[in-house]
């Protein structure tokens, strides 16, 4: 579509309506309106055709949001179970090293978060929110908590880990012994 035909089709598209809009443009690539609102970054334009289940509107949408570090709408698109916004909000929230607000969105339910807030504790080496967490029923800081303990040198805890039955403790135990037999 020509950059002269953009402006008309918005606004046709905006006083007509999108059904009128499909109907006269034909010839268009479907994919081509969301394209220019998102040029315009007209995220209000974008949420209405996302509304009407256009997918490649709902991720311009997302994108446009994620670009202007709009959490809140972004939070609001994941709560109402978009998978999308939910891990670009989670990316997000890594970025900004908000670990509070990463907590949050894990304790209620989002499992984008949940995998984030996980990778953010091991990169700390935070073991003791790790352990809380596999504690609690997660599943992911279970499964870093050995991996966390061994480049820590924790070995006794890691031992703990491998009598409990913790999945990969003892292939990080094998692996932080050779380590610290070859220093």
């Amino acid at each position: 579509m020509s950059r002269a035909v953009r402006p008309y089709t918005i606004l046709l598209a905006r006083q007509k309506g999108i059904e009128v809009l499909r109907e006269r443009a034909s010839p268009m690539p479907p994919r081509c309106l969301p394209t220019c609102w998102a040029e315009q970054e007209d995220a209000e334009a974008l949420r209405e055709l996302a509304d009407l289940g256009d997918d490649h509107a709902a991720d311009l949408l997302v994108r446009l949001l994620a670009e202007r570090g709009d959490l809140k709408q972004l939070r609001q698109l994941a709560d109402n179970g978009d998978s999308r916004a939910a891990r670009r909000l989670a990316d997000l929230l890594v970025e900004r090293e908000d670990v509070e607000e990463l907590r949050q969105l894990t304790d209620a339910g989002n499992i984008h978060a949940a995998t984030r807030l996980v990778d953010v504790l091991a990169t700390r080496g935070d073991a003791v929110s790790l352990r809380q967490r596999a504690d609690n029923g997660d599943v992911y800081a279970a499964a870093r908590l050995p991996e966390v303990l061994a480049e820590q040198g924790m070995l006794e805890l890691l031992d703990r880990e491998v009598a409990a039955g913790t999945e990969g403790a003892a292939r990080a135990l094998r692996r932080a012994r050779i380590g610290s037999a070859d220093s």
